[in-house]
């Protein structure tokens, strides 16, 4: 999604989860994304190439058209319905830069409303992630 928050413009980007860590995390948002709720993941692709096609339907059939290929190599925040799952609250690291102001969501205790996918999210270790080493430029 790109542009304001009352009209966003979805971009569609066919991905490859690539990353053991990141494929573990979007199983566990497939039942979230059938019973149609609100799924929100930050992640960042690697390698994104475009492959051209010609459109065969609708009243653009015959003009050619772009497709997004990337690869999703890690992702590092998942919301259902506005509610952060993934990092959990408690193991989200603090920053010296972060702001005091900013809500992550409402606190997650010993409410009884918290749905079993939220309770699941929690009960599951995060996965560890591995950054890809920097080479030093000469």
């Amino acid at each position: 999604m790109a542009g304001p928050v009352d009209e966003p413009e979805y971009r569609y980007i066919d991905t490859i989860v690539t990353n053991a860590d990141a494929q573990h995390l979007v199983r566990r948002c497939v039942e979230a994304v059938q019973a149609e709720r609100k799924v929100l993941v930050a992640f960042r692709l690697n390698d994104m190439k475009t492959d051209p096609y010609l459109r065969t339907k609708g009243d653009r059939a015959g003009e050619v058209a772009l497709s997004l290929k990337s690869n999703l190599i890690h992702i590092s925040l998942i919301k259902v319905d506005g509610q952060q799952v993934y990092p959990a609250a408690d193991q989200v690291p603090v920053s010296d830069d972060a702001s005091a102001a900013e809500d992550t969501g409402p606190a997650r205790g010993s409410d009884d409303s918290t749905p079993s996918e939220l309770a699941q999210f929690d009960r599951e270790q995060p996965p560890q992630t591995d950054e890809p080493a920097m080479a030093t430029s000469f």
